[in-house]
């Protein structure tokens, strides 16, 4: 959580609007206590170590994309705030409901003279699905390594990891490509 705060601070200012700190407090309730927090960093690590090798993954049988702290851990690409303009030079925010695509909003400056950056696609927290007992992590080629250096790193003295299993899925388009089945 302390993370997930140090990064919206970062990006809308030490004193965010009061619709972005209700909707960050409105999930830490959700999600305090529950292994889904702890999940969502681990995706925002996974994908920020694939991005660095160029390769990708997909969770499946767990949906993060309606969670603002995924996507302030970096487990989602998709920020669910409505759409908004934000000053990364002085935190400004401004929301504009006139677009449902926070990207599809036109150019605009903001009041300190620096371009506003454009974010947020409307999707309430009520979407926000919790992980199950056992997650799948499909990986591209040559993924499952560094999914598993990844996961043994990242949950490290948080518990055990009961069952890792890498298979490969007649489903999966590259039959290369494998299957990762996490147990927690």
């Amino acid at each position: 959580i302390k993370l997930a705060e140090e990064k919206m601070k970062g990006i809308y200012g030490d004193k965010p609007p009061i619709r972005i700190t209700n909707r960050f407090k409105s999930e830490q309730l959700m999600i305090e206590e529950n292994d889904i927090l702890l999940w969502m960093g681990f995706m925002g690590k996974l994908k920020e170590m694939f991005n660095n090798d160029d390769l990708s993954f997909e969770l499946r049988t767990a949906q993060i994309g309606a969670s603002f702290i995924a996507w302030l851990l970096g487990g989602t690409n998709v920020n669910p705030l409505p759409s908004h303009y934000y000053c990364p030079v002085c935190g400004k925010v401004e929301f504009d409901l006139s677009e449902k695509c926070g990207i599809d909003l036109p150019d605009k400056k903001c009041s300190c003279g620096n371009d506003y950056s454009k974010d947020g696609f409307g999707v309430d927290a009520i979407n926000m699905y919790p992980f199950c007992r056992w997650n799948e992590i499909y990986v591209s080629n040559d993924g499952t390594e560094l999914a598993k250096k990844c996961m043994q790193e990242y949950f490290d003295g948080y518990g055990e990891i009961r069952e890792f299993r890498v298979a490969c899925d007649e489903e999966i388009e590259n039959p290369s490509a494998g299957k990762i089945k996490v147990t927690k």
